[in-house]
């Protein structure tokens, strides 16, 4: 608590509520400092483009299902990054462990 109370928020609200539920995504029972800490570093990787998606940059445009699957594959292996097995990154997606493999392999991830 005494992390998020210090921290500066230079995003104010906004910024509070994705690293909110960045530790949400990343938390497991109980929330410790390197939970809360590593989320702050993982909004402050994002605003440099950690998951930066083509179709913003630079006025291009791509089809919108181009986009949706580059989307899902980074936003997939975001979660895998910040899982320990990918039993758990199935698990905080949503997937049962064989229906994320398959989801993975489709991605070009495995």
């Amino acid at each position: 608590m005494e992390t998020l109370s210090t921290y500066r928020w230079p995003g104010n609200v906004r910024q509070l509520k994705n690293v909110i539920n960045r530790i949400v995504i990343l938390g497991s029972g109980e929330i410790d400092k390197s939970t809360v800490q590593h989320a702050i570093d993982m909004d402050k990787r994002g605003r440099t483009g950690l998951m930066s998606l083509p179709v913003f940059q630079d006025n291009r445009f791509m089809p919108l299902k181009q986009m949706e699957t580059e989307f899902r594959k980074q936003y997939v292996q975001f979660v895998r990054n910040n899982c320990r097995t990918d039993a758990e990154a199935a698990e905080k997606l949503g997937y049962l462990p064989p229906n994320f493999h398959r989801l993975c392999k489709e991605l070009g991830l495995k």
